[in-house]
């Protein structure tokens, strides 16, 4: 099994093995010219749409050898200007895309929703996650220009980039999801990037190009590039300092910046937490504070909300009247109740001193998809699942996110490089009151795996480790109310930093052993 998990706890036990029913069962193939292709599909239709599949794509690593034939077509057909397409399903097809080619040579057609102006910076985290379970640099070496030609891209085109604001701009729509403020409108296949008819900069476009230039950043690095890794640092640098500059409210980012006036009736655009929040946090362009005070408002909000929605998880909330944008109040993109959401905030909670509320997400998940082994994409604030015609019940866009959660958040297994090259240690079993655990992990295309032990037994925490890793870090979360008398690595007192992240405490430390065992006497 790629991802192992034994604490006896099935919240934590179990949602790996169905995961990868659901991934098994999304798994699409089809021939490309004289091979093969495979990705994941996020609905009943035969397409693999980046936008989800950059997503879906974080867990499917650990279960599917193959990841480098989706983003190596999108990256063969780049556009004239750099763009990319962001879609690809086989010949013959009915696409509803504003816009697409046949490419008849290689049986496909490769499309396009205009509306998401996020699209280079989904394909590039494909391909990094498709290169970090391959460590395969030749073929990084391939597509690295075009990589870097489709950002370029995002920080020039005039319709995909705010110069005044210096920031990526988009149509006004809901937050991450194509719709657009006024319904349903024409779309223009008489140009490939339509000017946006009421833009906006929104924060989750300026997370995920931010994501994507660290991510160009640590290819670059990857194969030498030291000149090109340091530019894509400082254009994240840029970005991050200008969304907080612009985006920031003082306690969460607004969903839309608007670029010309625009009344909106009905709402308090002011007073809207949208889903671009949770990416931020997971993304890195927030800091702490920051994460801490998103995180604190959905609390308040769940809180407030107790009896008329069964979870925190909105896609935007309050939502807009359903005229603006043609879907009904607390419905889909509108206020629905998105696991993908839920998934990132649990991940941002275990990572930013909220580990408690980060394991409780993980236990509702467990509750609402695991437990009756069917996950849909979207559900109603009533708990009933949001079905259309496309729906499917083992959507594994949201449950890779609660898959990330529990693997880099509860089990804190990081492969901050490639083929766990470089990993960080951070569990946070302490948060879950279980007192032992097991794991192991490991991608399905590259034999490279880590593996622990951990337990609690009274006062003294212990961490045994295997792993092929050059470089080992560190993050152990102490017991509430604890700290360390002594660490010891290997049998021997070992120097260690002790940092506070909001309530909890941490033990830090990095060594270069690839196994080894720590032991931390508690007082």
């Amino acid at each position: 099994m790629p991802i192992r998990v034994s604490c006896g706890d099935p919240v934590f036990d179990a949602l790996p093995e169905v995961f990868s029913e659901w991934w098994a069962q999304s798994v699409l193939s089809f021939a490309c010219g004289a091979g093969e292709l495979r990705g994941a599909k996020a609905d009943k239709r035969a397409r693999i749409d980046f936008h989800g599949y950059a997503l879906s794509s974080w867990g499917g690593a650990f279960y599917e050898s193959d990841l480098k034939s989706s983003p190596d077509a999108i990256l063969s057909s780049p556009l004239p200007d750099g763009s990319l397409f962001g879609c690809i399903e086989p010949l013959p097809c009915d696409n509803d895309q504003s816009f697409a080619f046949n490419d008849h040579l290689r049986h496909l057609r490769l499309s396009r929703e205009n509306l998401n102006a996020d699209n280079e910076g989904c394909v590039i985290s494909a391909f990094f996650r498709a290169w970090q379970t391959s460590n395969d640099n030749a073929w990084l070496l391939k597509h690295l220009p075009v990589l870097q030609r489709a950002i370029e891209y995002s920080f020039a085109h005039p319709h995909r980039w705010s110069s005044e604001l210096e920031l990526p701009k988009r149509d006004f729509t809901l937050d991450r999801w194509p719709q657009v403020w006024g319904g349903a409108r024409e779309n223009n296949h008489s140009e490939w990037t339509p000017q946006p008819q009421f833009p906006v900069v929104h924060a989750g476009d300026s997370a995920r190009l931010f994501v994507a230039c660290e991510q160009l950043a640590q290819l670059c690095a990857a194969v030498g590039q030291a000149s090109d890794e340091g530019h894509w640092r400082e254009r994240a640098a840029h970005l991050q300092a200008q969304l907080n500059s612009i985006g920031w409210n003082g306690q969460f980012y607004t969903h839309a910046v608007h670029l010309m006036p625009l009344r909106v009736r009905g709402v308090d655009e002011a007073r809207q937490l949208a889903a671009c929040n949770v990416f931020t946090m997971n993304s890195g362009i927030a800091d702490g504070e920051q994460c801490a005070a998103i995180l604190r408002e959905y609390q308040r909000r769940r809180e407030l909300n107790l009896e008329t929605s069964f979870c925190e998880w909105w896609s935007v909330q309050p939502p807009f009247p359903a005229e603006h944008f043609g879907v009904e109040k607390n419905h889909g993109a509108n206020g629905g109740i998105w696991p993908l959401v839920g998934g990132e905030l649990a991940r941002a909670a275990l990572r930013n001193g909220f580990e408690s509320y980060g394991v409780e997400t993980l236990r509702r998940f467990h509750e609402l998809a695991v437990v009756p082994r069917r996950s849909f994409a979207c559900y109603d604030l009533d708990g009933a699942p949001a079905r259309n015609e496309y729906s499917i019940s083992h959507d594994v866009v949201g449950a890779s996110a609660m898959l990330r959660a529990l693997v880099e958040g509860v089990c804190g297994v990081v492969d901050r490089g490639a083929t766990f090259s470089n990993i960080t240690l951070a569990p946070r079993w302490p948060a879950t009151g279980h007192l032992a655990a097991e794991v192991e992990v490991s991608y399905a295309a590259h034999p490279n795996d880590v593996t622990y032990r951990w337990a609690l037994d009274g006062g003294r925490m212990t961490l045994d480790y295997e792993s092929k890793a050059k470089h080992v870090a560190f993050d152990l979360l102490l017991p509430r109310g604890n700290t360390p008398e002594r660490v010891a690595f290997n049998g021997r007192t070992h120097e260690y930093t002790l940092a506070t992240v909001e309530k909890s405490k941490y033990v830090r430390f990095e060594t270069d052993k690839k196994r080894g065992a720590v032991a931390i006497t508690l007082k």
